[in-house]
């Protein structure tokens, strides 16, 4: 994002808040769409405001359509580790925003190139990505396709993993809220989500060490044990309780393996 494009979103921040003249709202991080401000005097809300380019505003228009409608029409919402929308709106008639929940903590995306991801981190955020988030939602229908590292915060204080940046869970909702039984295009976002999840899963892994023949062993087991019962999950597994089963059967086999450390009490 140019430094114009950050000051103009910044400014209009500043504007929708009734901040003082001594007062500057942040815009951080970019991103391809959007930006998302926050106030600078540590509220619990985010503001997402979104660019002023074709591309942002054809993102914009398809998002917004759905928060007005209301997202949390979507099954498995509203979730504790799913970021909520508060309000969506324009402003000045032009520019499109939404106020959201503030989530505390970073990206997986940013730890993981930071290096700071600790041992003790990965099972607790394996364990909310595929029990709080994945298979709940999925399994009632949810599916989207943009899985990956950098759309999950993990908060290393509390130890939380929240699902952030939430467009693309605005995907399919016609299709989910209008024609559940129709899932061509929730099939299509699966098959492109699948290899991030695996390679998510991959990467926390990592953090501990691999050489290429125990990233061969996970890739194994992934693809036995787990990826069998994610292609069909909300179509032929259903029973969110059947899905926590063969999910616990999967951290086994990586215990089994010496992938995983194994869980003492």
């Amino acid at each position: 994002m140019k430094k114009s494009e950050r000051m103009e979103i910044a400014e209009i921040a500043k504007d929708m808040l009734e901040l003082n003249d001594n007062d500057m709202a942040e815009a951080t991080p970019p991103g391809r769409f959007a930006a998302t401000v926050i106030h600078p005097n540590n509220c619990d809300l985010g503001i997402k405001i979104y660019k002023n380019n074709d591309d942002g505003r054809r993102q914009a228009n398809r998002a917004m359509a759905v928060y007005l409608q209301d997202i949390e029409r979507l099954p498995g919402l509203p979730s504790e580790n799913v970021q909520k929308i508060i309000r969506a709106d324009r402003y000045n008639k032009e520019r499109n925003y939404i106020i959201q929940e503030w989530i505390s903590g970073d990206s997986l995306e940013y730890l993981q190139i930071k290096n700071a991801i600790e041992p003790a981190h990965i099972r607790p955020i394996i364990e909310q990505l595929f029990l709080n988030i994945i298979i709940p939602l999925w399994t009632k229908g949810t599916v989207w396709w943009d899985s990956r590292d950098g759309n999950y915060c993990f908060d290393a204080n509390t130890q939380k993993l929240t699902l952030i940046d939430i467009d693309s869970l605005t995907t399919y909702y016609e299709e989910i809220i209008e024609t559940p039984d129709v899932w061509n295009r929730r099939e299509r976002g699966r098959a492109f989500a699948l290899p991030r999840l695996r390679q998510m899963v991959l990467r926390l892994l990592q953090t501990q060490g691999f050489d290429r023949g125990m990233q061969k062993k996970y890739r194994a087991i992934w693809d036995k044990e787990f990826l069998p019962v994610l292609k069909v999950l909300g179509r032929e597994i259903t029973d969110e309780l059947v899905a926590v089963t063969h999910y616990h059967h999967f951290i086994s086999e990586l215990e089994t393996a010496g992938l995983l450390p194994t869980l003492t009490v």
